[in-house]
């Protein structure tokens, strides 16, 4: 039996998972209406773009595993980026019955105006923290990610 590494819990909120949720409910929350005042968008249509300009060109699968997301929600969020010019999407020369998605001019615009937005509320975000512990943070955030996203995919359930 493996050594028991968490400290105990004796409440939800005692989990770290559960810690790690509210976190990213609380920022998920602040980041909608940031977004919607900001750029227009909502919070999952400024993941779809970021995802996009971050790994362009792209298939709807690869954000998809990404983003942990439906495909069929994913597929209306594409839909209406590319009805409203922020989007590309051409036929994959590899693989016809996939699209290869873009950032068009406008999107690379709105893209660079959310990356900015992005570092001043993380630049807030990280506030607590000096140089030292926000580095060391980041690479155990890093590490504890890749741990759980193999552990995750070795269940089968990702």
């Amino acid at each position: 039996m493996p050594e028991i590494r968490h400290p105990p819990i004796e409440t939800i909120e005692d989990a770290l998972t559960f810690k790690i949720a509210r976190f990213a409910a609380i920022n998920a929350a602040d980041g909608a209406v940031i977004f919607s005042k900001a750029l227009g968008l909502t919070l999952n249509e400024w993941r779809v773009l970021g995802l996009v300009g971050a790994h362009q060109p792209v298939t709807l699968a690869q954000i998809a595993a990404r983003l942990l997301m439906d495909k069929g929600q994913l597929s209306r969020l594409l839909r209406g980026l590319l009805a409203r010019g922020l989007l590309t999407s051409e036929t994959r020369l590899a693989d016809a019955r996939q699209s290869d998605l873009c950032l068009s001019a406008e999107g690379v615009m709105l893209h660079q105006r959310g990356l900015a937005i992005v570092q001043d509320r993380n630049d807030e975000v990280v506030a607590p923290f000096n140089p030292i512990e926000l580095d060391q943070f980041m690479a155990l955030l890093d590490r504890l990610m890749l741990y759980n996203e193999e552990l995750v995919a070795k269940a089968g359930n990702l």
